[in-house]
């Protein structure tokens, strides 16, 4: 039987959000946190889970906030105008697109 978690070491393995020891359970391996990773045929997936940016506080209260104070003070000027006001990386980046 191909056992492949022989390979490294697993006493070493901590986990990637708290840097806690990992152990391995019934599932895959869990710190002592509870954070819990899959593995698979006994080689660990360490790839942190991340909130989405639609989750997260700061998009939120960004939301929020754009919600509340729209660009209402932009005028027609402005739009003919939006190219000079932006950074010439942006657009060098924008045109390549």
């Amino acid at each position: 039987m191909n056992n492949t978690s022989n390979i490294f070491n697993i006493t070493s393995l901590v986990c990637p959000e708290d840097h806690t020891g990992l152990k391995k359970d019934n599932t895959g391996f869990i710190c002592a946190k509870g954070h819990r990773f899959e593995s698979m045929e006994g080689v660990p997936i360490l790839v942190p889970i991340r909130r989405s940016d639609a989750d997260s506080d700061l998009q939120i209260s960004t939301r929020d906030h754009y919600d509340d104070h729209p660009f209402d003070f932009l005028d027609g000027r402005d739009l003919d105008r939006i190219e000079d006001l932006q950074p010439k990386p942006f657009l060098e980046f924008s045109k390549s697109i």
